[in-house]
């Protein structure tokens, strides 16, 4: 009976027996050595999850860029185009040997103006292949009546086209102008080169993609594996 009277008179004053106290402690011990340790861990998962996020960064920038442009690889629809005169060629699609490539332009692009001058000595030099390995075309974004005075205006030698189904236009990825893309004859696209031609070496790519082109798939693929070893 004195000995309970003692432990509730200690408890009123606010104080423990030294067994509950030491419990209490260690329970608070272990409960901040808890915390430490999920603390720990979770620092360590944050600075791997950061460290993933900016090893995926360039797979992330390239999935962006291919959803919104036309990329190497990608298979081109076979689409209708029209010349000027209302003849039908055929786009992504050629004889083997050969490949296409295709300057998209807009009339009023002024970037397209920019790049014209490299444009005509591609087609120059392409044109002039004795094996007759390249099909260039333009591929114009404009109306009928602006495309016709943009060709008599800068005399082009290339053969401009139209497409005119709008929905045909979109699968080929192409929401702006001047882009230059090269395909093989079986429309797979070899090269894209998106805005202005601003540099010789620029343009010895794109010959260099057209004569890889033009050899195919297999075989470019081959030649390249060649090149590494």
């Amino acid at each position: 009976m004195g000995d309970s009277m003692v432990t509730l008179a200690a408890a009123n004053e606010g104080e423990y027996p030294t067994g509950a106290t030491s419990k209490a402690v260690g329970e608070r011990s272990r409960e901040v050595a808890l915390l430490r340790t999920f603390l720990a861990l979770l620092s360590v998962t944050v600075a791997v999850l950061a460290y993933e996020v900016r090893a995926l960064k360039p797979q992330a920038d390239t999935l962006m860029r291919n959803r919104a442009l036309p990329y190497a690889g990608q298979l081109v629809p076979t689409a209708r185009a029209l010349t000027l005169t209302g003849d039908t060629v055929i786009l992504g699609e050629t004889a083997k040997g050969r490949s296409q490539v295709l300057f998209f332009l807009s009339a009023s692009c002024q970037y397209c103006l920019q790049t014209l001058p490299t444009w005509k000595q591609l087609a120059t030099q392409l044109q002039a292949d004795s094996a007759k390995r390249f099909d260039v075309y333009g591929v114009s974004f404009s109306s009928p009546d602006s495309t016709a005075e943009f060709v008599r205006t800068h005399a082009l030698p290339f053969q401009v086209l139209r497409i005119p189904d709008r929905k045909t236009r979109q699968l080929f990825r192409v929401k702006a102008t001047p882009i230059t893309v090269v395909t093989d004859h079986e429309g797979v696209i070899a090269l894209v080169h998106p805005s202005v031609i601003a540099s010789q070496s620029q343009m010895d790519s794109i010959l260099h993609y057209a004569v890889v082109a033009s050899i195919g798939r297999t075989a470019a693929a081959a030649e390249s594996k060649g090149a590494k070893r």
